[in-house]
């Protein structure tokens, strides 16, 4: 037993190798299968691509059918002569307006509509008018010349009333603090508030002047008196300047100070323009609140605004023609105090004057109510020209291309995007070393001819079973500047050929695109339009049924199917794995036992 050598046996044995090898081995058949599951799922992965480039291009197709109903409109003024300003008028249109150049010839404006107050009521009271600052009347620091001698008014004199700077409640001698009057005129207020400078005793009316053109400050302009303005003669028949109430003094003043008397006053009462309440006032309320509350409301059709000569309030219609204007108070001082009750005037607006010319036609006389000419009256659809001086204008209404244009490049662009995709999908390529890879759609015939399908309905002749619709001059892409480059790519091939068909012929243009539009079956393609055409075509591919979702079904079914031969060789693969790692495990300790008594045996004959 000496010469027994055990040692083979002692030395250990590298099974997890040997086993992962054997399993490779038993995978293979399984790896095989996985190899076809990713193929289904790269092509299910390419189908989702080729939905996403189909559903794209149907929905430019069906942005150019609903953009293309209504075609839009523009328009454009232009002088007919030399002595029209295109400024003074602009045309607006929309859609339906009918394409053409016209001509109105303007030669009166006519004129707004007025409701005047009655005279002096929007005048300060004499009291009232006596205690306005010179601030309030927005006079600026200076020198100003009355009958020959110049004064100087300071930064003070701003802040003194009428009464203290030309001392109307006692004898007046001075203008200022440092300025001493000569003698020579005198000052006063009369009963509607106006500020009056009168020759003195001798003076006669050539010798009296107020202002000179070297002042420096605007005195005059500020208490509404002019330079050399016509003298107006007073109550002792000598010459005097009598002023006309500026209206930037009257927003000083309440509706209490005015000259109107109201009896009890005002208390709190609404007032209403054309119906439209504009603010509630009371007697201390200015005038100028009034004013601003009236011209800040558009909604009431009027601007106010007050004569400075006669005093009276004035709404005047903010557009022109023969529109009514009425006001009304919640109670009955208010309306009283303003001038625009009893004895108020309205004069009614007289409308514009105009000849039509259409296409150069005879022309026809018409009249506006408004300062807006409404060509639909003509039968001309929606084109309206708002005119604010007389002259002889042109209008042009053309078709707005530039929005259909966009809509054009979008299905161009979605078409490209959809051919990149195939041509990259289908592909069959030969590498250096005589390799051949194939795309993953490049066995689908009928993806492989989707292209060209789509294709012809872009270039096949569009025509119309019905007749009337279609003009033969606009019967395919290409006659109005739409076709396919050397690459296949579509592309707009003469834009000035485009832009022409949809400046001047938008109608054929919208039957060469949207014939039949929405008849998806039972038609034949020549009598569908070319987005009809290619809406149809993809939604057709892209529904329920169609080329797209079957094939994607399909996929999936398979794809379930390998799943579950992959699920189900993977446990067995797993039981074939434990097994041998068992038998292993139990060579291994059979090997240790052995090793054991060999050891013994060894030992015992030494």
């Amino acid at each position: 037993m000496a010469g027994i050598q055990l040692s083979g046996l002692a030395s250990g044995m590298d099974w997890k190798t040997t086993v992962d090898q054997l399993m490779q081995i038993e995978q293979v058949p399984q790896d095989t299968l996985k190899k076809k599951q990713a193929l289904v799922t790269r092509t299910q992965s390419a189908y989702d691509t080729l939905k996403t480039n189909l559903t794209s291009l149907k929905n430019a197709a069906f942005a150019l059918q609903t953009g293309l109903s209504g075609f839009p409109r523009a328009a454009s003024v232009t002088a007919n002569d030399t002595s029209t300003s295109a400024s003074d008028a602009v045309a607006t249109t929309s859609s339906g307006a009918a394409i053409g150049d016209y001509r109105l010839n303007v030669t009166s404006l006519g004129s707004a509509s007025k409701l005047t107050g009655v005279a002096s009521s929007a005048r300060p009271d004499q009291s009232t008018a006596s205690s306005l600052t010179l601030a309030d009347y927005g006079v600026t620091a200076g020198t100003v010349t009355i009958n020959g001698t110049q004064y100087s008014i300071s930064a003070s004199d701003l802040s003194s009333s009428l009464d203290s700077f030309f001392g109307l409640s006692g004898s007046h001698n001075k203008l200022g603090a440092a300025n001493t009057i000569a003698s020579g005129f005198s000052a006063s207020v009369d009963a509607s508030g106006n500020l009056m400078l009168q020759a003195g005793t001798g003076s006669g009316a050539t010798g009296f002047s107020v202002g000179s053109s070297g002042d420096t400050s605007n005195f005059m302009a500020a208490l509404g008196m002019s330079y050399n303005s016509a003298l107006s003669t007073g109550v002792s028949a000598n010459a005097a300047y009598t002023q006309t109430m500026p209206t930037a003094a009257l927003g000083k003043v309440t509706l209490a100070g005015l000259t109107t008397p109201f009896g009890v006053g005002v208390a709190a009462e609404s007032l209403k323009i054309n119906g439209v309440s504009v603010g509630s006032f009371s007697s201390t309320s200015s005038l100028g609140s009034v004013i601003s509350a009236i011209n800040s409301n558009p909604t009431t059709g009027v601007t106010a605004s007050v004569d400075g000569t006669t005093g009276k309030l004035v709404l005047t219609g903010s557009s022109l023609g023969r529109t009514a204007i009425s006001a009304a108070g919640s109670g009955s001082n208010l309306l009283a105090t303003l001038g625009l009750g009893a004895g108020a005037t309205s004069v009614e607006g007289t409308g514009m004057s105009y000849t039509l010319y259409a296409n150069g036609g005879a022309g026809v006389a018409g009249t506006s109510d408004t300062s807006t000419i409404d060509l639909s009256q003509y039968g001309y659809g929606p084109t309206t020209v708002a005119v604010s001086n007389i002259g002889d204008f042109k209008v042009r209404v053309s078709s707005s291309g530039a929005e259909y244009k966009t809509k054009i490049n979008s299905l161009i662009s979605a078409y490209n995007d959809l051919k990149q995709m195939l041509e990259d999908s289908t592909k069959i390529t030969v590498g250096s070393d005589g390799k051949v890879s194939a795309s993953v759609f490049s066995s689908r015939a009928d993806i492989n001819n989707l292209l060209s399908t789509i294709k012809s309905k872009v270039y096949s002749q569009v025509s119309d079973n019905t007749g009337g619709t279609v003009n033969s001059s606009y019967d395919t892409a290409g006659k109005i500047g739409l076709g396919f480059d050397s690459t296949g790519k579509m592309q707009i091939t003469d834009s000035t050929k485009l832009d022409a068909a949809l400046a001047n012929n938008p109608s054929f243009v919208d039957s060469l695109f949207n014939l039949n539009k929405g008849v998806t079956s039972a038609l034949s393609p020549q009598n569908q339009g070319i987005a009809t055409r290619i809406y149809n075509i993809t939604n057709s591919m892209v529904s329920t049924g169609g080329l797209v979702l079957t094939a994607k079904a399909s996929l999936t079914t398979q794809n379930t199917r390998l799943q579950s031969q992959i699920d189900s060789m993977t446990r067995t693969l797993a039981q074939q794995r434990t097994s041998l790692e068992r038998s292993f495990i139990a060579m291994e300790q059979a090997q240790s036992r052995y090793q054991s008594m060999t050891s013994q045996l060894t030992n015992a004959f030494k």
